[in-house]
């Protein structure tokens, strides 16, 4: 199998995209999801990418802008470097060019876009659908994702058919829409998520919690229940005081991040870890294996670089033993699609953080993306990597044509 691609333009936007509700982080409140979307064309098929960012008050439209010239000079370089004239167009061998694009250091996000955007193309142009082309281009790359979830059938139909996953995690904010987050959480467990992750933002009120948990019992009493706590313990004496049965880890808890406070902290921690933030890179996660004592890590596309780095820290994490989830949930339906395609490829030991697109974008997509009902959540089959989403053009902030 070749991989090659006929490539004739590039645009890159500054899109925002509403949420349904505002966003809630440890930093501020969102009503929309900023992001530099890449979209690069050739024989008539287009490929997707995204580079994502919150726009928070660190993130400021300067910022956006220094990705979006990032995505540009990264994908004009390795243009560049590895393309072939062929005619009005150029011919492009996607393995040489994320291999070349490897070599730049820093904005992880410009480098995400591209390989997706490249990634999704191919399998556009070659016809073929989501896993298995994730599945071809990371065998070509030396990497076996293979799970019990990859079967003969999805290998044969060229990964055109519908994906069925069982339900996935989702969040619940500290200052829900209604108010209320006992009955928020409710609403959550009927929609049939198997692990909600409670955002604690400032404070941990362990009456509130109590009265999580107590919600969960009454209405799912094998659905999970986790604690996002953005980092607000000092120590792991503050953590273990407040921590109460029934949560099923605490993610990013602790203030220090550096990896010696990190390990004397989870060392001695009475509960199950989740490093999130922590995880930023590969090295970064090879360090924390080595030399901190954590139970799940949360790997996430944007992140970590890309397709392939995701699926490098896929196979620390199993040849380690150490558990870990897909994380995403606020991701634009670019990039969850590619995250549901993963989750389907790789079968995460925790559930990870993936439920339908209409939960989180006030927007129309197209029937490539994510679906859910009852207990189960739908992969349709397409072509392509990645969800096909056009912003409307109010949501456009900037575009550059940069090919």
């Amino acid at each position: 199998m070749d991989f090659i691609v006929e490539l004739d333009n590039a645009v890159t936007s500054i899109v925002q995209i509403p949420f349904v509700g505002q966003m809630q982080s440890a930093a501020n409140t969102q009503n929309f999801k900023s992001a530099v979307i890449l979209v690069v064309g050739g024989a008539s098929n287009l490929g997707f990418g995204e580079a994502p960012v919150f726009e928070f008050p660190t993130y400021s439209q300067e910022f956006l802008r220094q990705t979006q010239a990032a995505v540009a000079l990264f994908f004009t370089e390795i243009v560049s470097r590895v393309a072939v004239s062929a005619g009005t167009s150029l011919s492009i061998n996607i393995i040489d060019a994320v291999e070349y694009l490897e070599k730049y250091y820093g904005n992880s996000s410009a480098k995400t876009a591209i390989e997706m955007a490249l990634v999704d193309l191919w399998s556009r142009q070659s016809s073929i659908g989501g896993v298995y082309a994730l599945q071809s281009y990371l065998r070509a790359r030396g990497l076996d994702l293979r799970s019990r979830l990859f079967d003969h059938e999805i290998m044969t139909l060229k990964g055109l058919e519908n994906l069925e996953l069982q339900s996935q995690g989702t969040a619940l904010g500290s200052d829900p829409q209604n108010g209320d987050r006992r009955i928020a959480l409710g609403d959550l467990l009927d929609k049939g998520y198997a692990r909600v992750k409670i955002k604690v933002n400032g404070s941990w009120d362990p009456g509130e919690i109590r009265g999580l948990l107590d919600v969960k019992m009454a209405k799912a009493r094998d659905s999970k229940l986790a604690i996002d706590a953005n980092r607000i313990f000092r120590d792991s004496s503050d953590a273990n005081d407040l921590m109460q049965e029934g949560i099923a880890f605490i993610e990013s808890p602790f203030r220090q991040t550096d990896i010696k406070s990190l390990s004397q902290h989870c060392s001695k921690a009475e509960f199950d870890v989740a490093l999130d933030e922590e995880v930023s890179s590969l090295d970064a996660l090879v360090n924390l294996i080595n030399f901190v004592k954590f139970d799940i890590a949360v790997l996430k596309m944007s992140r970590l670089g890309g397709i392939t780095q995701m699926a490098k820290c896929v196979t620390l994490c199993r040849s380690t033993k150490k558990s870990f989830y897909i994380g995403g949930m606020y991701d634009s339906p670019i990039l969850r699609r590619l995250n549901a395609l993963f989750i389907a490829m790789v079968d995460p030991p925790e559930v990870s953080d993936l439920g339908p697109d209409s939960d989180y974008f006030n927007c129309d997509v197209p029937p490539s993306v994510v679906r859910q009902s009852s207990s189960q959540l739908s992969i349709l089959g397409d072509f392509g990597v990645t969800g096909a989403f056009i912003p409307l053009a109010n949501n456009v902030v900037e575009v550059k044509i940069i090919l």
